[in-house]
C-alpha cells in the first residue's frame, strides 16, 4: 500500500517517486535519506520495516502514532542512527538487546508506550547518549 499522511495527501509513501520526494523524508545532497520525521501523522500498524532498508538515516521521528507490537531488531543494521523518538505509540515487548549495537545512539525515547522487562545494560554501555 502506499502510505498517505495528514496534511500531505498527494506525497505517498512507496510510490514510484524517489524517497526524498516522500512526505516526512529529509535527504542530504547525495539524495541518501538522513531524517524520516512522521510526528503525529495517524499512523497504525507495525513499524513500517522498509525504514531499515535506508542504510543512511540519522534520526527516526515516529512520535504520537499508533505504532504497535514490538520494536523491531532490524533498527540495530542502521549504522548512521543517532535519535530514535517512539514516544506514545502502541510498541510493546522489550528493547531488542541488539540496539545496544547501534555505538552512534545518542537519544532514545519510548515515553508512553507499553514496553515491559528491564532496560538490557548494555544500553547504558553506548557512550554517546545525551540526556
Amino acid at each position: 500500500f502506499p502510505m498517505e499522511f495528514e496534511g500531505v495527501p498527494a506525497t505517498r509513501w512507496l510510490s514510484s517517486k524517489h524517497e526524498c520526494l516522500w512526505a516526512g523524508i529529509n535527504c542530504d545532497e547525495l539524495n541518501n535519506t538522513r531524517t524520516i520525521n512522521l510526528h503525529g501523522q495517524a499512523m497504525k500498524g507495525t513499524f513500517p520495516e522498509v525504514v531499515t532498508h535506508l542504510p543512511y538515516v540519522q534520526n527516526l521521528a515516529f512520535a504520537y502514532n499508533d505504532l504497535e507490537g514490538p520494536l523491531p531488531d532490524s533498527i540495530a543494521s542502521l549504522r548512521h542512527l543517532l535519535n530514535v523518538e517512539f514516544q506514545w505509540n502502541q510498541f510493546t515487548g522489550n528493547l531488542p538487546l541488539s540496539w545496544s549495537n547501534s555505538k552512534n545512539l545518542q537519544l532514545l525515547n519510548f515515553a508512553g508506550n507499553f514496553l515491559s522487562g528491564q532496560l538490557p545494560s548494555e544500553i547504558g554501555l553506548l557512550r554517546n547518549t545525551k540526556g
